[in-house]
C-alpha cells in the first residue's frame, strides 16, 4: 500500500534534494505529531545578537520512555545533523507536578523549507494537500507520536485516539482523508478544550490502523505498545471485517460511539447537533 517514491515526489511538487523516501516520511509524519519547526532569526556571539539566514530547524521532543524512538528518528535522518539530546523539565501548575522530557534540534535543509511552507502560513495548519504526501511509514510515525490504544479488559474490546488537538475543520479534513485513502472508519471527538478536537477510532478502525502500520512500528522496541493488545483482545481482531461507512457520518453522538465501541458512554463526544 506504500506509495512509490516517484509518485510521492510528483505529488509533493518539490525538490527533495538528497532526501530518501524514509527521511521524507519521518519528517512528514513527525510534523503532524510531536515535531516542531521554527526559524532562528538571530544568533549570539559575545553577548551580541547577529541576524542569520532564517531557515527552519526541526525540533524533536519526547518523553523519557521514548528516547529510543527519538534516536531512531535521528538515525533515520542522516541528511540532518542533530545537537545532543538534552533533558528538560516542565511544571504542570494544575496538578503541581514536574514532568521530564527530552529535546534535540536539527540543522536546516532545503527540504525543511518546503515542508515549512506547506504547513505554516503564520500558523500551523493541516491540509489535505499535505496529508496526501503520507505513505504507511509516515502514517506510522504520526500514530507513534500522537496515537494511543485504550483497552477495556472487562468487555475485551479496544478503541484508539489520534490526539490531533487541532480545530474542527482540520479534524474534518483528517477524518475524510483517513476514510478515503486508508479505509480507516474514524470519527471526530471533543477534547477538554472546546476549540480543539481529536480523532476517535472504534474497534474496526483500530484493527485497520494496526494492519497498516504494524511492520514499521514493531521495528522500534519501545514503541511496540502503540500496536500491541492483550492476547484475548488481539484474537478478536483477526477475523474482523472493516465496517463500511456511508456518506458523511463523521461526527457521532455519545450514544452512537458507545454502541460502536461497546464501552461505557463518555460525555466528551461531539453530537450531530453541535457540528
Amino acid at each position: 500500500m506504500e506509495q512509490p517514491l516517484a509518485e510521492t515526489m510528483e505529488r509533493l511538487k518539490i525538490n527533495r534534494g538528497d532526501m530518501s523516501q524514509k527521511e521524507i516520511q519521518i519528517i512528514l509524519g513527525t510534523m503532524l505529531g510531536d515535531g516542531h519547526m521554527f526559524k532562528q532569526k538571530f544568533t549570539r556571539n559575545h553577548g551580541k545578537r547577529y541576524p542569520i539566514n532564517a531557515n527552519p530547524l526541526l525540533r524533536l521532543n519526547h518523553g523519557p520512555k521514548q528516547v529510543e524512538y527519538m534516536e531512531w528518528k535521528m538515525q533515520g535522518l542522516p541528511h540532518l545533523h542533530f545537537c545532543k539530546i538534552t533533558e528538560r523539565t516542565t511544571r504542570n501548575k494544575k496538578y503541581n507536578k514536574i514532568y521530564k522530557h527530552y529535546m534535540t534540534t536539527s540543522t536546516t535543509h532545503p527540504f525543511l523549507n518546503q515542508v515549512y511552507d506547506m504547513l505554516y502560513g503564520g500558523k500551523k495548519h493541516i491540509t489535505r494537500h499535505y496529508l496526501n504526501k503520507l505513505d504507511a511509514l509516515g502514517l506510522a510515525v504520526w500514530w507513534m507520536d500522537d496515537g494511543s490504544l485504550i483497552e477495556d479488559t472487562k468487555s475485551k474490546n479496544a478503541r484508539g485516539w489520534l490526539n490531533t488537538y487541532v480545530s474542527f475543520d482540520e479534524n474534518l479534513i483528517i477524518v475524510r482523508y483517513l476514510r478515503k485513502v486508508w479505509k480507516i472508519n474514524c470519527h471526530i471527538a471533543r477534547t477538554n478544550n472546546p476549540n480543539l478536537f481529536r480523532i476517535d477510532l472504534p474497534k474496526s478502525a483500530v484493527a485497520r490502523m494496526i494492519e497498516i502500520i504494524r511492520q514499521h512500528v514493531e521495528q522500534i522496541p519501545c514503541m511496540k505498545y502503540k500496536v500491541s493488545l492483550s492476547n484475548n483482545i488481539e484474537h478478536r481482531f483477526v477475523n474482523w471485517h472493516y465496517a463500511e461507512f456511508n456518506g458523511e457520518d463523521i461526527v457521532r453522538t455519545a450514544q452512537q460511539c458507545a454502541e460502536v465501541a461497546e464501552m461505557p458512554t463518555r460525555p466528551n463526544f461531539v453530537s450531530g447537533s453541535q457540528k
